[in-house]
């Protein structure tokens, strides 16, 4: 007899909802103290066992064990799980024990119980540390070969960084020359009173302009004429620009009114139009800044078609509109707040460069991707912690969840943001100067430096000339003085003290806490430690975790950054956006205060901004630029409009052509070509169609079924010998043809109808009382027979009969969940999943006896109306499963329909090769299909109901739902295909496995991609709406609808009563003619003169060819006739009235010129109408010389007065007495000279 230490009663009236209903037995560490390793013992009671142990009424505490040395058999299946758990206490010295602590009956395998009899001190909490790394283990397993994944990562990351550095430090060169402020190049000389004209130009599509800008600032004093935003060496009002240029005029302009600006149209295609956000202008005399707001396009084809506007100023209460505070506070935050879109959209007057930011971003990223590895599994097991969760809705989160994000946060946050910091206060290594006070000086220094050239050139050579001829006594050392009085820098004590002021109010500001130049050796070492330590433990843990977990992780961590990046942070800055627009509206400059402050230019560059050469002669002319017509607008406007439509129609074509392209790889590349001839091969090989006598589709007998399957059918499934009489060695579970695999067996399943299922008429029940009707669901048999269908089986009583199992369960109904099965449509009915059902298993021997045995039975007898082989094969050399489904339906009218269909299916894909490629345009294809839906849903938005009056709506919407649905289809068919692969490879290929739903399942995607290449094909017709002849097919059957509809219902009841007439008179006779929809086919294709007419003179030799030819004379003679000249007529009114032409055609005529523009390839008729240059396609005007002369008058008398005042000044000089205070003189000829000037003006 075994001794049994412990035993417990598994019964299920002891089982509760709150263990789940499973069963537990639990050993506490008291019962197996001193014992290494415990036996556990299992076994399924008896029904006698189980009435006296586990009734409702037995006391188990009084029973013994049931002992029994027996060999016991499971009846039913059970799964089982062991774990260990322990309960320990930190000792004094800071050791874990467990003395008289005791495990808890209550512990499960999420928790433990302990009792203790002690009070030790107990630690809890929150904090999750990841988990040791072992170096031992890394060291060992750091071959590249296993771990390639992680050291491939780790490569390309350090590719990407020293890529985008190099992308980085090259904007960075590029940003110093847009560093600066532009002196306008029409600023003169003598203009002494200074603006600061900030412009921004928008971020959006094509924002940016190369057309050139004028301007009039208009004030209460004064206005500044028409003057141009220009700079010879570098571009300006591009996309997301901040330009800033010095505008100098004689004086102040008072308070400002108005802006007025415009262009003169002559950028290239899309660089013509302009987006103005707004423009500050500062006087920098007393630093007040005025705003002008516009968010408008100075476009001919955009908004309302201006490229001339009025701007007035900016008022408190505009500056504070919500949308102009959230569009401001959006962009600086995007293109400076933002890390990582920051590298490409950095505002070039920020000291923290972009190389500085690409190395955040990568110290960030590393960060990020250490704390994610280093808690991979831990969160994991944090979630599996169900005690003192938080459950909000469907999501829970337990404390241990929030405290691993914490600590993930605080890691990556306080690294990456003290490195930013350090970056964006470094001091530059050399004082800095601002631009503005730079552009000041230079032009001061500029206008000293003219005025001594004069002063050497002109002035010196005369006086000399006198002094020498008046007075020989005079010494060269007081000539030299004279000279040095003259040439001395002209006092300028209005700009002197602006700059002084400036410089006080600078010192006056509150600067931010900055750091010295050589901190950023500091940053870049940070940035370096912190990158080696993060690369050092993540491949360390990558090689603990093994090649395949570290894809699943890098999976994951590729996932949640770009997630990161192009969702969460972007929404992050889009709410602080509107909170700070909502709740904080104040017009925060200080960028702007920066810019002049603190941006500075440093010593070794080369400032880009010099005035050029001013003579005697210079005089700021007005504007040559003429107004462009309101003709000339308009033409410009359609010629961009025309433009814009022919990028569109370019860009439309190619993308759509790619798309298509995608949509056939997509659909072609889920059949594979070696299909058909593995589907003959096998309809030839189990329908035995070369037979002459077993040939399965010539079966209209019974004896001929039950001989194909003995002598055709059952040899072919089996592997036999080869042909020389070699056994089949490793062939287990392949069929004859020693290729094809099947899986798990085959199955015979027979469905019958309920006897006396119809009652026979009345006149004749005395002749048959025996009447079976054709199957249905209604009438369908589902009770279980004993064998032979003697008798109801009585599942009380158990079998009857000496028949083997496989026999016994022929004669059993079984319902199609139990079978896997579902419902089959054959020719003559839809049958159902259930049904009786004989398995092929065992050796070719004993399925030919069960087969003989059967049809001694009568398996098959009148009330048999289908018999459904079913049978699943793998062929791995092709890579395809293939579903085999023979039906032999028995008809009620006697005798029997035969049919097959073998369907191969490719359901695994190893993602290599061709399968990653296939994956790879199934990704872009969704990318398409993405894109289109938005633009469906801003169409159907943008116009309502009048977009389902449009034809080609319906092709998108039909290529979208089938795209849709086929990708879940899809998905649906990969998880039956890994359900199907995972249960083949558990049972070694011999479980059963029907393949009919992953059939039905590949149908149905190969349906959906169908419809979807049908609405794709059909849509690039839309494409050649663009050729005349197209549109004109098009516009005939827009003006015939209505003759058409008529003409439809007329010809659709003449159809009708030639289908009733054929179906009526031949329907017995002719095949095609037996049910309603093969006579309408048939009546189609004797429309199209497709038909073959001996079927109908064999059926009946009078009515047939008389009923077809009233058919051909009024169907096809009259009809077909009237269709025609319906489209004829209506082509014929469309080709003569220009009204009901569509115009899109037009556009191929502007391709062409443009082309022709391009390539040089003569004048086309667009430029002479519009009198446009063939080389750059920009208006040539005709200056009429009326028009232009009176601004000719005025340059020449300014150039007169100037010459005339320097003849004053230069008498003035050359006459006054000899000791004369020489600035004086210099003092009254300005003054003269400005008194002059202001006669002139006058």
């Amino acid at each position: 007899m075994i001794s049994i230490s412990f035993f417990s009663l598994l019964s299920a009236h002891i089982l509760t909802a709150n263990d789940g209903y499973i069963y537990s037995y639990f050993l506490d560490n008291t019962r197996t103290i001193n014992h290494e390793y415990v036996i556990f013992g299992i076994r399924e009671l008896n029904s006698t066992e189980f009435q006296s142990y586990c009734s409702n009424n037995a006391s188990l505490s009084s029973l013994m064990p049931p002992i029994a040395d027996t060999t016991v058999n499971f009846t039913s299946n059970y799964h089982i799980r062991t774990y260990t758990s322990a309960c320990y206490y930190l000792d004094k010295d800071s050791y874990w024990q467990t003395k008289d602590i005791v495990v808890g009956p209550q512990t499960t395998y999420g928790k433990t119980q302990c009792y203790a009899n002690h009070l030790t001190t107990f630690a809890g909490g929150w904090i999750v540390l990841p988990a040791p790394i072992n170096w031992n283990y890394v060291f060992a397993n750091a071959d590249f070969s296993k771990n390639k994944t992680i050291y491939l990562t780790m490569i390309l990351l350090a590719i990407f960084y020293i890529a985008f550095m190099i992308y980085a430090r090259y904007k960075d060169k590029r940003d110093i020359e847009k560093l600066g402020v532009t002196p306008l190049p029409d600023n003169l000389i003598n203009d002494k009173y200074y603006y600061q004209i900030i412009v921004f130009t928008g971020f959006r599509k094509d924002a940016g302009t190369s057309s050139k800008v004028h301007f009039v600032i208009s004030g209460d004093d004064e206005e500044t004429g028409v003057r141009t935003f220009e700079d010879p060496h570098r571009k300006i009002l591009q996309r997301g620009s901040i330009d800033s240029f010095i505008l100098a005029v004689p004086k102040s302009l008072g308070r400002l009114n108005f802006m007025r600006l415009w262009h003169d149209n002559s950028g290239l295609g899309s660089e013509a139009s302009w987006f103005l956000k707004y423009i500050i202008v500062r006087d920098l005399q007393t630093m007040e800044k005025t705003h002008f707001i516009c968010q408008q396009w100075f476009a001919v084809e955009k908004d309302d078609g201006a490229i001339d506007r009025l701007i007035p100023v900016a008022g408190e209460a505009q500056k504070s509109e919500f949308a102009y505070l959230l569009s401001k506070k959006t962009y600086y935050s995007m293109s400076d707040g933002h890390l990582w879109f920051s590298v490409f959209s950095r505002p070039p007057s920020t000291r923290f460069t972009r190389s500085q930011r690409c190395t955040c971003c990568f110290v960030l990223l590393l960060m990020s991707m250490l704390m994610n590895i280093m808690y991979y599994d831990q969160s994991a097991i944090a979630k599996s912690h169900t005690v003192n969760g938080i459950t909000m809705g469907p999501f829970y989160i337990t404390p241990e969840q929030i405290a691993i994000g914490i600590i993930a946060e605080l890691i990556c946050f306080l690294p990456s943001t003290i490195l930013v910091e350090m970056f964006r206060r470094l001091r530059p290594r050399r004082r800095p100067v601002s631009p503005v006070r730079e552009a000041l000086r230079r032009m001061q220094n500029e206008h000293q430096e003219k005025q001594k050239q004069v002063a050497l050139s002109d002035i010196y050579p005369q006086l000399t000339n006198y002094i020498v001829n008046s007075d020989s006594i005079l010494s060269r050392n007081e000539l030299d003085t004279m000279r040095n009085t003259l040439v001395s820098p002209l006092p300028d004590k209005q700009i002197s003290y602006r700059i002084n002021q400036q410089e006080l109010k600078i010192k006056k500001k509150n600067k931010k806490i900055t750091l010295p130049w050589w901190f950023i050796f500091i940053a870049y070492f940070l940035s370096f430690l912190v990158v080696s330590v993060s690369i050092l433990f993540i491949i360390a843990r990558g090689i603990e975790f093994g090649d395949l977990k570290t894809r699943k992780w890098l999976t994951s961590s590729v996932t949640g950054f770009f997630s990161s990046i192009l969702f969460t942070q972007p929404v992050k800055v889009i709410f602080m956006a509107l909170f700070f627009a909502l709740f904080i509206r104040r017009d925060d400059d200080n960028m702007i205060d920066d810019d002049d402050d603190d941006i500075f230019l440093n010593g070794d560059e080369e400032y880009l901004h010099a005035f050029d050469d001013g003579s005697l002669l210079t005089f700021r002319s007005k504007s040559g630029y003429i107004p462009l017509t309101e003709g000339e607008l308009v033409d410009a406007r359609n010629s961009r409009l025309n433009e814009i439509k022919m990028w569109k129609i370019i860009r439309e074509l190619l993308a759509y052509s790619s798309f298509l392209w995608i949509l056939y790889v997509v659909s072609y590349s889920t059949h594979d070509p070696n299909a058909y001839y593995l589907v003959q091969h096998l309809k030839k090989d189990v329908l035995d169609l070369n037979s002459v006598t077993n040939d399965f589709t010539q079966i209209y007998r019974l004896d001929q079924y039950w001989d194909w399957l003995s002598t055709s059918f059952v040899p072919h499934i089996r592997a036999s010998k080869w042909y020389n009489g070699a056994p089949p060695t490793n062939l287990t579970g392949y069929i004859d043809d020693k290729t094809n695999r099947i899986l798990g067996w085959a199955t015979m399943r027979q469905l019958r109808v309920k006897p006396d299922s119809c009652t026979p008429v009345s006149s004749f029940q005395n002749i048959s009382s025996l009447c079976e009707a054709a199957y249905s669901f209604q009438n369908e048999e589902q009770r279980s027979f004993n064998s032979g269908w003697t008798s109801i089986y009585n599942s009380t009583i158990g079998y009857s009969g000496n028949y083997s199992l496989s026999i016994i369960k022929a004669f059993l109904y079984n319902k199609s969940q139990s079978l896997d099965t579902y419902p089959y449509v054959g020719e003559h009915a839809t049958y159902h999943g259930g049904g009786y059902v004989y398995e092929f298993r065992g050796k070719m021997h004993e399925m030919l006896a069960n087969i003989s045995l059967l049809q001694k039975l009568s398996w098959i007898d009148m009330q048999t109306r289908a018999v459904i082989i079913q049978m699943s094969l793998y062929n791995p050399n092709v890579n395809l499963f293939i579903s085999v489904t023979i039906l032999a339906e028995f008809l009620p009218t006697g005798g029997i329909y035969p049919s097959a269909r073998v369907e191969p299916i490719s359901l695994l894909n190893d993602l290599q090769g061709f399968a990653l490629f296939k994956l790879i345009c199934a990704i872009l294809y969704m990318i398409f299909i993405i894109y289109y839906m938005q633009r469906e849903a801003r169409s159907l938005f943008n116009h309502r109901m009048q977009y389902f009056r449009d034809f080609w709506s319906y092709p998108e919407i039909g290529i979208i739902t089938c795209s849709w649905t086929g990708l879940f289809v899809y998905l649906w068919r990969i998880r039956e295909g890994d359900r199907i692969s995972k249960l083949f490879k558990e049972t070694n290929g011999y479980a059963y496995v029907n393949l009919q739903l992953a059939s039905y399942v590949n149908d149905l995607l190969t349906f959906l991609l169908g419809f979807c290449c049908f609405f794709g094909t059909i849509k690039f017709l839309r494409l050649l709406r663009f050729n005349h002849r197209m549109s004109m097919l098009s516009s005939t059957l827009v003006y015939a609808a209505k003759d058409l509809i008529s003409f439809s219902f007329m010809f659709l009841i003449v159809y009708l009563g030639y289908l009733t007439l054929f179906f009526l008179l031949f329907h017995a006779k002719i095949l095609a003619c037996s049910n309603p929809l093969s006579t309408a086919q048939m009546l189609f294709e004797m429309m199209l003169l497709k038909f073959d007419v001996s079927d109908l003179y064999a059926a009946d030799i009078f009515l047939g060819p008389f009923c077809f030819t009233l058919f051909i004379i009024f169907v096809v003679f009259i009809c077909m006739n009237m269709f025609i000249s319906i489209i004829s007529d209506s082509f014929r009114v469309v080709r003569h009235n220009i009204s009901l032409q569509s115009s899109e055609h037009e556009i191929v005529d502007f391709i062409f010129n443009q082309l022709k523009k391009w390539t040089g390839i003569g004048k086309t008729r667009e430029m002479d109408r519009l009198h446009l240059n063939p080389f750059d396609g920009t208006h040539v005007h005709y200056h009429d010389p009326i028009t232009t002369f009176p601004d000719k008058i005025d340059e020449l008398l300014i150039a007169l007065n100037t010459i005339y005042m320097d003849t004053k000044r230069n008498d003035t000089l050359m006459f006054r007495p000899i000791g004369h205070n020489t600035s004086e003189i210099v003092e009254k000829t300005n003054a003269i000279s400005e008194n002059t000037d202001e006669n002139s003006k006058n």
